[in-house]
């Protein structure tokens, strides 16, 4: 079990929750000393998040630092800009997200991932991915994204974005992927 920090980019996202370049050293400083074995900023939200994330790496942690980053080339180069060795893609995945937040289908939205993973990979960056709403994707569809992206990835986080998973749904869906899958969760 790994301790993944997300508190450098989800912590924010919450109204009136802003930290300074100089909270945010000390939150990295903190997690890193509780044990957490990943830190995840997004320096492509702006100038001065890509600034505290160059910060952050220079800070030399005893963990890993990752750049939280959309399936867009510019945002890929962006993160090896900054001096990341690793990135987390992320796109949704559930049929509802599909249709109303991105506008594409399973096949669109698969072949996307794979061009981009591919992309980051080419640009020598280990590669993570995170499956937004994969609590209410089809299970069938996000086993064969996890099986496209298998051999191109390190981890597969799916994400219960909306937070509808209750334990024991949680653990049935990750016995699920375990046992048709050979990835990393």
């Amino acid at each position: 079990i790994l301790i993944y920090d997300t508190t450098l980019r989800d912590g924010e996202q919450m109204p009136g929750v802003v930290f300074s370049q100089k909270e945010k050293l000390h939150l990295a400083k903190m997690s890193a000393d509780f044990g957490s074995a990943v830190l995840d900023l997004m320096p492509a939200v702006s100038r001065q998040e890509q600034k505290t994330a160059k910060a952050v790496l220079e800070l030399g942690l005893p963990c890993e630092i990752m750049a939280a980053t959309m399936l867009k080339k510019e945002h890929i180069d962006l993160a090896v800009a900054c001096g990341f060795k690793k990135v987390i893609l992320f796109t949704s995945v559930s049929d509802v997200h599909l249709q109303y937040k991105l506008q594409k289908t399973r096949h669109e939205n698969l072949e996307h991932a794979v061009r981009y993973t591919t992309y980051a990979r080419e640009q020598g960056l280990r590669v993570d991915f995170a499956a937004e709403d994969a609590s209410r994707a089809d299970s069938r569809y996000l086993l064969n994204f996890i099986h496209q992206l298998s051999p191109l990835i390190e981890y597969f986080l799916p994400c219960d974005t909306l937070g509808v998973l209750t334990p024991g749904k949680t653990y049935s869906l990750i016995s699920f992927l375990k046992k048709e899958s050979a990835c990393n969760l």
